[in-house]
């Protein structure tokens, strides 16, 4: 046991030493770890983190953790006004004001993206679904956490800009009984359809 456990470790540390060793190529250009002799985990957090930016460069108007989306999609079901929303609200720059009330900011930022990926599919005459809201949004350039899609899709229906079809019915207000499901289940939601409200 003694022989196969210093054999692993002269392997781990000969791997780690090739890894940290090796050349990274992004984008035509060779990047070289720092420190040769360094941590792996570090020196691959260097490189994505110089890396993934220039991938993902509109992952900042989304960027929030997946927990505090399902908070903010809860808060949401179950608001009355929108008068203390959960703070990742403020921090997507989904709210504003208006006359003293609490709106959602429909012209920039996360809201204003997705409905116009909405719109821009309406106008081709399909109705996404929230599986190809979430692909779409997860991919380059966004890099956004399907909780964070279900938000801002959840966020346009609770604003009254968007309209959901799931299972047969279609769903104006995240107030109403079959809009539970459709809150509460990211399956559903994935098989739901989303199109924006004309009248």
């Amino acid at each position: 046991m003694l022989f196969r456990s210093t054999y692993e470790a002269s392997f781990r540390d000969g791997l780690r030493r090739a890894l940290v060793a090796g050349t990274v190529y992004f984008r035509g250009s060779e990047r070289l770890p720092s420190d040769p002799n360094g941590d792996v985990t570090r020196a691959v957090g260097l490189l994505l983190g110089e890396a993934l930016p220039k991938v993902y460069d509109r992952y900042d108007e989304g960027a929030a953790k997946a927990t505090d989306a399902v908070a903010g999609i809860t808060a949401l079901a179950s608001a009355v006004n929108y008068q203390g929303l959960p703070p990742v609200f403020g921090a997507l720059k989904m709210l504003g004001s208006s006359d003293g009330h609490t709106t959602f900011r429909l012209d920039s930022g996360p809201l204003a993206v997705v409905l116009a990926r909405i719109a821009d599919r309406a106008q081709f005459g399909e109705t996404p679904t929230g599986r190809a809201l979430i692909d779409y949004f997860g991919a380059a350039p966004f890099g956004w956490e399907q909780d964070v899609v279900r938000l801002a899709v959840l966020t346009l229906v609770a604003a009254g800009s968007i309209d959901a079809t799931s299972s047969g019915s279609t769903i104006r207000t995240l107030a109403t009984p079959n809009a539970a499901n459709l809150v509460s289940n990211a399956n559903i939601f994935k098989g739901a359809s989303f199109r924006p409200r004309t009248a």
